[in-house]
């Protein structure tokens, strides 16, 4: 073998593992930043009966994490606990409980509220809080921070 063949070797296998190497961070970045494939797109019944089967689970699933869902609004209210809106997108009473879903809309956007229709579907955007404590032990309300309403 001569010096030339060695270097010509060495300075493939140098070349292929930098390919390599940039072909795997070019894959790991393009992953990461795809922001459809971090958003969860779930109906309100599909998550309230996750809650229903396995409230662990559930919030494992949910919790912290941006969802997009949509479901018919059911009710409107102000929480009595702060100045914001809800939008109910789901009740069930399962095993003496009562289970909700309620997207959380900021005072300032009452103009939301406001157009949102009881019967009629919307989409929200936002991030699941997951469980919020109540006062009576049997609700268990699962709360999204809405950031987008039907847009």
């Amino acid at each position: 073998m001569t010096k030339f063949d060695f270097r010509f070797k060495k300075e493939l296998v140098l070349l292929l593992a930098f390919m390599v190497a940039c072909m795997m961070l070019a894959g790991c970045g393009s992953s990461k930043s795809g922001k459809s494939s971090s958003v969860i797109s779930v109906k309100a019944d599909e998550m309230i009966d996750d809650y229903i089967r396995d409230q662990g689970t559930a919030e494992s699933k949910y919790k912290d994490k941006k969802v997009s869902i949509t479901g018919k609004v059911l009710h409107k209210d102000q929480f009595t606990n702060s100045n914001d809106y809800l939008l109910r997108l789901a009740y069930k009473n399962a095993g003496g409980r009562d289970y909700f879903i309620d997207i959380a809309v900021p005072s300032e956007k009452v103009e939301i509220v406001n157009k949102a229709e009881e019967g009629k579907f919307i989409s929200v955007e936002g991030t699941c809080v997951g469980v919020v404590p109540q006062d009576k032990p049997t609700n268990i309300m699962v709360q999204i921070q809405a950031t987008k309403v039907n847009q």
